[in-house]
């Protein structure tokens, strides 16, 4: 992963590692050396199937405040995620994406839903509710004749109710 995953991936896995002790806490203020990551919890992708997006949905579980220190005066939480597993570290559940799909039942939201509708989208919807139409009812659109229609009846045939 890219430095930037890297960074919100630890954050998700800190958050879930300790979210029994973290519930209910007022005013919960973390600190992170990384200032994009705050842009990526803020604007998330609208691709709603990336990896990303459903670490940032496990992030947005918990009420929290994102501080940016800058690195410089932050040597000593950063440390930490750089040291190596020590052989007397016990084995953890990683589960991390199964608890992440168990806390958000799988509901995965667009943030921005809106987009322009066209001429060449509305022309789109008529000609799939007219295959609709002449599917059930196999009476083909009557503003349709000769090559025209040939054409919706074959394209008509790559669709079924």
């Amino acid at each position: 992963y890219s430095q930037s995953k890297y960074k919100l991936f630890g954050l998700f896995r800190v958050l879930k590692d300790v979210r029994l002790y973290i519930i209910g806490v007022q005013n919960l203020v973390v600190e992170i050396d990384a200032l994009y990551v705050i842009g990526m919890i803020n604007k998330p992708d609208i691709q709603p199937n990336a990896t990303i997006n459903r670490w940032i949905a496990g992030i947005l579980l918990f009420t929290f405040t994102l501080h940016h220190v800058p690195a410089r005066l932050h040597h000593a939480a950063n440390s930490l995620s750089h040291c190596e597993p020590s052989p007397d570290d016990s084995e953890e559940d990683d589960n991390y994406e199964g608890w992440n799909d168990k806390a958000n039942s799988f509901h995965v939201q667009v943030t921005n839903p809106h987009f322009r509708i066209t001429a060449l989208l509305r022309a789109k919807d008529a000609t799939v509710k007219d295959v609709k139409t002449f599917l059930k009812t196999l009476n083909p659109p009557s503003h349709l004749e000769g090559r025209l229609l040939k054409r919706f009846i074959c394209y008509s045939t790559k669709f079924f109710i």
